[in-house]
């Protein structure tokens, strides 16, 4: 009986974890994130915005550091 409870306790947290994956991912790709994948795009999107995007360039160093994942060396 214990062990029923933990296998069902084992799944649902699998279930729960794999959804929120598979929920993140579909963000990531909604939002258009994934255009950042690479040091050029990610470069010349900042340079689209003129003269504030040495402060939308600090923000996303900011970003990268503390939430999501943009490419490392720009």
């Amino acid at each position: 009986m214990k062990n029923e409870k933990t296998l069902i306790k084992t799944l649902f947290s699998f279930l729960l974890i794999g959804f929120l994956l598979i929920g993140l991912y579909y963000l990531y790709k909604y939002l258009g994130l994934d255009r950042f994948e690479s040091k050029e795009e990610f470069q010349a999107y900042i340079a689209s915005f003129g003269s504030i995007g040495p402060i939308l360039f600090i923000l996303a160093a900011f970003l990268q550091v503390s939430f999501i994942p943009i490419p490392g060396a720009f």
